[in-house]
């Protein structure tokens, strides 16, 4: 915020510099053309400080546009769930039975599609653990350091999968596996599998245990499931693994609740009631699934917008700079204009003469703007693991917006000079 205000100042400066020359000059001496002398000694600064205005325009232009398109890029990518219509519900005060008893009666109402208990969502931190099996592992995952063998743990019922619409890849899900006396069951992701060194196919019918300090029996992937995604974009897709309840207890705990579309505001007076029967000192806290991922980039909405709202400011300023720059150089070309339209110029030909050189005044800016905020652009995007291409459209976008707003500003000026009548400016000179 404070780069920004500084940018700001250093643009109304720019902006304010030909109004404050133009003050000082006597009016008579403007009207006799004795001015020349005095602004040309200035022109120089007026050029560069126009030059600044419009490099600055051009990189807050860029920089909106770069991040408008990142933010509509994150909302928009698949992150590998089904989070429509799915609402989670804070369980962590409830006991198991209790929250065994919550599912049940949720499943009861019409609205309710699906439901699933599980330690978290996606959005929330999970537990990490150590894979452990003698003879399972791959070589590669075996050598491994423990850092690169982290796997996140979401402990699940066998609903999990089917209530947020996860992709199944190989095997079977836990709803429709029948399990073996004493066998513990997994699910990865594609990367978990990655992780420990297999591919989809092969990891199916794998045996370790999740901790290595862990003698207990063995557990058994069933299934391996499409990335998704439990963080925002910010971080990459991390290995998960789910398992059972049953066999990992926690004591955090979500329900999570996919809701018929026409009938969300049904299925949450149902819940509501549900976890005010079952538990009555409980707080009914909850969480729609897209909201809670909407809410992640609150900060880059705010950016975008502050952004927006100075590169109007700004570009606003630079043309009025532009706009005085070109009124005292058509001023003291006020006899050459009105000579060429008597030798017979034509309009165009005089927009070219007072316009051409302003132009590439900003054409110069855009070569200084750009750039930079392309570096600032890159950092900024560098906080993001999944992160848009800055093309070359969006250089294209800010460099014509640029050129069009600088060149109506001189072309005004410039018309209204070449539609004047040639005897009226000679005799007046």
């Amino acid at each position: 915020m404070i780069s920004i205000g500084v940018v700001l100042t250093m643009t109304t400066a720019g902006g304010a510099y030909p109004a404050f020359v133009l003050s000082g000059l006597h009016p008579t001496r403007i009207l006799r053309g004795e001015s020349s002398t005095t602004v040309g000694s200035r022109s120089w600064l007026q050029k560069g400080m126009v030059v600044v205005q419009f490099a600055i325009s051009a990189g807050l232009i860029f920089g909106t546009a770069v991040i408008y398109q990142q933010l509509d890029y994150v909302q928009t990518k698949d992150l590998g769930f089904d989070g429509k219509q799915v609402v989670t519900v804070d369980l962590d005060e409830l006991d198991e039975k209790k929250r065994r008893l919550v599912k049940r009666k949720a499943k009861q109402n019409p609205h309710v599609h699906n439901a699933s208990v599980g330690s978290l969502a996606p959005g929330g931190t999970a537990q990490m653990v150590v894979p452990k099996s003698p003879t399972a592992l791959s070589p590669q995952a075996q050598g491994a350091s423990q850092d690169n063998l982290l796997l996140r743990l979401v402990q699940v019922d066998t609903n999990y999968v089917e209530t947020l619409g996860l992709n199944v890849l190989a095997g079977q899900s836990f709803a429709s596996s029948a399990p073996a006396v004493q066998e513990r069951r997994y699910i990865l992701n594609q990367a978990a599998v990655k992780a420990l060194g297999w591919n989809k196919d092969e990891a199916v019918g794998k045996s370790f245990r999740l901790y290595r300090n862990d003698e207990g029996p063995l557990g058994k992937v069933i299934g391996v499931v499409e990335n998704f995604h439990l963080a925002s974009l910010r971080s990459p897709i991390a290995p998960v693994v789910l398992a059972l309840q049953i066999d990992y207890p926690s004591s955090e705990s979500i329900l999570a609740v996919r809701l018929s579309p026409d009938g969300i505001s049904a299925g949450m007076d149902h819940l509501r009631e549900t976890v005010s029967t079952v538990a009555p000192q409980a707080e009914f806290t909850y969480t729609f699934l897209d909201e809670k991922f909407d809410a992640m980039y609150q900060s880059e909405r705010r950016l975008a917008r502050i952004f927006a709202v100075f590169a109007a400011i700004a570009i606003l300023i630079a043309c009025m700079g532009l706009f005085g720059l070109a009124a005292f150089a058509v001023q003291r070309r006020t006899r050459e204009i009105g000579i060429r339209k008597a030798l017979g110029a034509s309009v165009t030909d005089i927009i070219g003469l007072v316009s051409k050189e302003y132009i590439a005044l900003v054409a110069a800016s855009l070569t200084l703007g750009l750039p930079a905020a392309y570096l600032w652009v890159q950092r900024w995007l560098d906080d993001f693991a999944y992160q848009v291409d800055v093309g070359v459209e969006i250089f294209l976008f800010a460099s014509g917006l640029v050129l069009c707003v600088a060149g109506s500003t001189v072309s005004y000026l410039a018309l209204r000079a070449a539609c004047t009548n040639p005897a009226t400016t000679l005799r007046d000179e």
